[in-house]
């Protein structure tokens, strides 16, 4: 719609249309049917900045600043486990937790999640630390927006203290090295 326009009986119409409309030799509004008292056009020229402003906003959103539907971050879920797409599907999953309480809800009940989350957080290579810091950081930022809904969060805790397992060191680690949002998020979760 480049041109709003508006009829006498205050339905809204582009100008090329209606024109058409009328130039075809109609008298009646074609929304109503009622007919046209005068063939004036009044401009909208409010409601055609409004959707500008609207179609700017859609153009400008990239395919990172869409979330992520249900079916999707259960994929991502399990592209967890295949190291290629593991840093671009947590990244999706931390998306897809930030926006909606609902989707945190659905993370805790997708089956084996949270275990995967805690593998990540055990399975840190020393020599790699540093290259891996900031997808630790992501790791511990979705443990942390999802923590207050997990429902067994004593087992989630023993879970982290069993002998061998590295959890607390990496939290550890990102408490430290991590930047404030990691930080907050490595602090809730200890």
């Amino acid at each position: 719609m480049k041109s709003l326009v508006s009829l006498c009986t205050g339905v809204i119409y582009d100008y090329s249309n209606i024109q058409n409309w009328l130039d075809g030799g109609n008298n009646t509004c074609p929304a109503t049917m009622q007919v046209l008292q005068t063939k004036d056009f009044i401009p909208n020229r409010t409601l055609q900045s409004l959707i500008q402003i609207w179609s700017d906003s859609v153009c400008h959103q990239t395919v990172s600043e869409l979330v992520p539907s249900p079916n999707q971050a259960l994929y991502a879920i399990a592209n967890l486990q295949i190291d290629s797409l593991r840093s671009s599907s947590l990244a999706k999953l931390l998306h897809f937790a930030k926006d909606f309480h609902q989707n945190k809800l659905f993370l805790t009940k997708a089956e084996g999640f949270v275990n995967k989350l805690l593998r990540l957080l055990d399975n840190v290579d020393a020599r790699e630390t540093m290259k891996s810091i900031e997808f630790l950081e992501q790791v511990v930022i979705v443990l942390g927006l999802i923590l207050e809904d997990v429902e067994d969060c004593e087992g989630l805790k023993n879970s982290m203290l069993k002998e061998k397992k590295r959890s607390l060191d990496t939290l550890l680690l990102v408490l430290r090295r991590g930047g404030s949002d990691s930080k907050i998020a490595s602090a809730s979760v200890l």
